[in-house]
């Protein structure tokens, strides 16, 4: 009966997505807030607000794409998210919509310096891209140095590659179990036996989103030209598969030194490439650029998911997990977050803000929570520090000779 009445549902959201005059506009679901409140929209409100992102974007005028292939595609990716604690379609929605915020956020007025030297036009194609207040050196048409541009991230990337990311952050967990990529080594899951033991997960996570992509009535890429589409696939897996974090230790080097020593060039690929992937990254573990209660929130669904896979690992493979995933160690949460956003996090956003100082506000929450999570862990110390070590008779006094 459920299944009916949820089936009846899905049919009843889609006839009403086909009537494009009533998707809410941007500002009515504040999707372009980087602050944007992940807990804010219903799970069919996340599905429009999903399509106003691609209107927005100008994906659906500028790659042709069929308004009902794309909404009946949008339902089939929700559908393709299991309901577990924290890896599912909110959390899909989520990343894509910090891209988004990220994407537009960061606009600048571009200025095209052109030759000869001196003259300027907006909006062209030719010449190289500068803020307007970057100035040419006198006698070049190039800015006194690279680290003086401050390009929108929407001006770097290619439409393509825009395209790419929010499709990308949209499927890059689908069909996810709950459990990480070690596990699947660990039990020598089918997915493991399928794709290895890298990047199981997200070879799995592409693999899906082919899969619906090949759907009948699913090809949100028809109308693209046969490069297009092959440069989009490959564009495609590359953003799911930056979602890695072992990917993203192997190449987070690379990035912070190009951005600290101003040696970036968006006109060379492997400098987009790598910048793609630190997007990816940097929205996936967007959580900690939230205020506090929502970031608090995520926190705790995420380490609820871990503790299921730390229960799962001693019933089934009979191993103990690590403090992470260990609800009997989950009183280390505070400590356990500092090393997290320490190690993982606040580089990433502050490499991000040298490229694109609006994304600050981004930068400052992460210190924000991480001061609250500092707080926290004084706190638990404090008491730790204040109970006494239980003694032999001290226990016999409590009765602790019965158990």
């Amino acid at each position: 009966m459920y299944l009916q009445h949820k089936e009846l549902s899905n049919r009843r959201l889609f006839r009403g997505l086909l009537q494009a005059a009533n998707i809410p506009l941007v500002s009515e679901l504040a999707i372009d807030d980087i602050h944007f409140d992940d807990f804010s929209l219903d799970v069919d409100a996340m599905i429009t607000a999903a399509l106003r992102m691609f209107m927005e974007l100008g994906m659906v005028q500028k790659f042709k794409i069929d308004y009902e292939t794309l909404c009946r595609w949008l339902l089939t990716v929700r559908k393709n998210y299991r309901m577990v604690l924290y890896h599912n379609w909110r959390h899909a929605f989520n990343v894509c919509q910090l891209m988004f915020a990220m994407l537009t956020v960061s606009r600048t007025e571009v200025v095209f310096y052109n030759k000869p030297p001196g003259k300027r036009s907006f909006g062209s194609s030719d010449g190289v891209m500068l803020h307007p207040q970057v100035t040419p050196a006198p006698g070049t048409d190039l800015p006194l140095s690279p680290s003086s541009q401050t390009a929108g991230f929407q001006e770097i990337l290619t439409e393509v590659e825009i395209l790419a990311v929010i499709v990308g952050c949209l499927c890059h967990d689908l069909d996810h179990r709950g459990t990480n990529n070690a596990f699947q080594a660990k039990s020598d899951s089918a997915l493991a036996q399928l794709y290895g033991t890298s990047a199981t997960l997200e070879h799995h996570h592409f693999n899906h989103a082919v899969m619906i992509l090949q759907s009948e009535g699913h090809n949100i890429f028809a109308n693209l030209s046969s490069k297009e589409y092959s440069d989009l696939m490959q564009l495609l897996k590359q953003s799911i598969l930056a979602t890695d974090l072992t990917l993203y230790f192997e190449r987070r080097t690379e990035f912070f030194e190009l951005v600290s020593k101003g040696d970036y060039d968006w006109n060379i690929k492997s400098h987009r490439d790598v910048f793609r992937s630190m997007l990816m990254t940097a929205c996936d573990l967007g959580a900690v650029t939230k205020p506090w209660e929502i970031s608090r929130q995520v926190a705790e669904l995420v380490t609820s998911e871990f503790f299921e896979q730390g229960d799962r690992e001693r019933s089934e493979l009979k191993l103990t997990p690590s403090a992470i995933f260990d609800r009997n160690r989950k009183d280390e949460l505070p400590r356990l977050q500092l090393e997290w956003i320490d190690s993982i996090c606040m580089p990433l956003y502050q490499a991000l803000v040298k490229v694109n100082a609006k994304l600050k506000p981004m930068l400052d929450l992460v210190a924000a929570n991480r001061r609250k999570w500092e707080e926290l862990h004084h706190k638990r110390l404090q008491v730790s520090a204040a109970s006494p070590t239980p003694t032999p008779s001290s226990l016999m006094a409590a009765g602790g000779d019965r158990l």
